[in-house]
């Protein structure tokens, strides 16, 4: 739901996104195209204070994604901006946060999956699945990375250059 625009996104597990009553797919173009936009979370002050290491590789990773993507937004609502790729506004979404609950994220990603985008991890894995965290809290595990397919291949790419 997109209160500020008045807009309601769905989807039925098989049978498409849609936006409104209209069915939606990502874009086709690539994160460099003019007027593109990447969507991102920022990273948990947590993680910085118990994985720094973690921390430092995001930070890395975050800094080359900014130097190589057309326009970078984060709106801090990871739902809303994971259905702007489902309906083309943006070419990405990354989750650099490794605290999404996936109450938060679940049907924005069954919307993207519908619409076309491809669903992984920073490190350019496909996720299937969304594996839980084992703190009682069901939290998304990995990083996320939701874009169309074009762009998926372009952020792994860039994001492999990081270890």
């Amino acid at each position: 739901l997109d209160v500020f625009a008045e807009n309601l996104y769905h989807a039925y597990k098989g049978n498409g996104a849609f936006l409104n009553s209209q069915k939606i797919k990502t874009s086709d173009t690539g994160i460099k195209t003019e007027f593109s936009f990447t969507m991102y979370e920022t990273l948990n002050s947590r993680l910085y204070i118990d994985h720094p290491q973690k921390y430092e590789i995001f930070q890395k990773k975050l800094n080359l994604l900014e130097r190589e993507t057309y326009r970078m937004r984060n709106i801090g609502l990871s739902p809303l901006s994971i259905c702007y790729v489902a309906d083309g506004s943006a070419v990405a979404f990354v989750d650099f946060s490794n605290a999404t609950k996936i109450y938060d994220a679940e049907a924005a990603l069954l919307i993207a999956k519908e619409s076309g985008a491809i669903i992984g991890d920073t490190n350019g894995n496909v996720i299937d699945n969304i594996k839980f965290s084992s703190e009682g809290v069901k939290k998304i595990e990995s990083s996320l990375l939701v874009a169309n397919p074009q762009a998926f291949n372009e952020i792994s790419s860039i994001f492999s250059k990081v270890s």
